[in-house]
């Protein structure tokens, strides 16, 4: 897989044991690289080619960039939504009678509870149960405690609901230390997420990272 922007010629080929690094010295190019890729994570045009065997990606689709790691919740709308999906897809293929048996036990608490009420009511027949696991606040369950519990929960519930497969992270070796880095390192490989962090400068060179540095004079350092 390749991450590739022409005008800054960037060239990052992504391998399963490493992870990416890219260092843009200038703070406007920073800001300029960041606002693009963000752009089209979220549908936008851009000059950024994700690809994999000379096949262009969706990077809509694929990629997710995490601007503050502090804020990161599993169970945001999206994250939800895909979940929801996830399981109604189970109920509606794996356990169709129960699903049958279950929307007839409330057809018939309904109308059992509406005949008790003075007024004409109607309701749909059809189970949807997506509502039921909204109603019964079905969630992604996180125990996390500290920063790197929380990030892995997170790109677990990206990676299995919404089947992202490149991570964006901003400036996180501002967060993490050495150890932590080296966690996540050997979380994503094994999992087979490819993580691409963007940082501001240069910091610790750690076991299995893959470094491109974009200087304040546009030249590309590879490290």
């Amino acid at each position: 897989m390749r991450f590739v922007h022409p005008e800054y010629h960037l060239d990052i080929k992504m391998a399963e044991d490493q992870v990416n690094i890219v260092v843009i010295e200038s703070p406007q190019v920073f800001a300029d690289v960041i606002v693009e890729i963000l752009g089209q994570v979220q549908g936008k045009e851009g000059l950024f080619v994700l690809s994999d065997r000379e096949k262009t990606l969706n990077i809509t689709k694929q990629a997710e960039m995490i601007l503050h790691p502090f804020a990161l919740d599993c169970n945001e709308k999206r994250i939800q939504q895909k979940l929801y999906q996830s399981i109604s897809a189970v109920a509606q293929e794996e356990l169709v009678t129960k699903t049958v048996e279950v929307n007839a036990h409330v057809v018939s608490y309904l109308d059992e509870l509406l005949a008790k009420i003075p007024y004409g009511l109607t309701f749909d027949l059809e189970m949807n149960v997506s509502g039921l696991l909204k109603l019964y606040a079905v969630r992604v369950e996180s125990a996390a405690d500290h920063l790197l519990e929380q990030v892995i929960d997170y790109l677990c519930a990206l990676q299995s609901f919404c089947h992202t497969t490149v991570v964006f992270f901003v400036n996180l070796k501002t967060y993490l230390n050495a150890s932590e880095l080296l966690s996540l390192y050997e979380f994503v490989c094994s999992h087979k997420i490819q993580l691409i962090l963007l940082e501001n400068m240069q910091r610790e060179h750690l076991q299995g990272e893959n470094i491109c540095i974009l200087d304040n004079d546009m030249c590309i350092i590879e490290l």
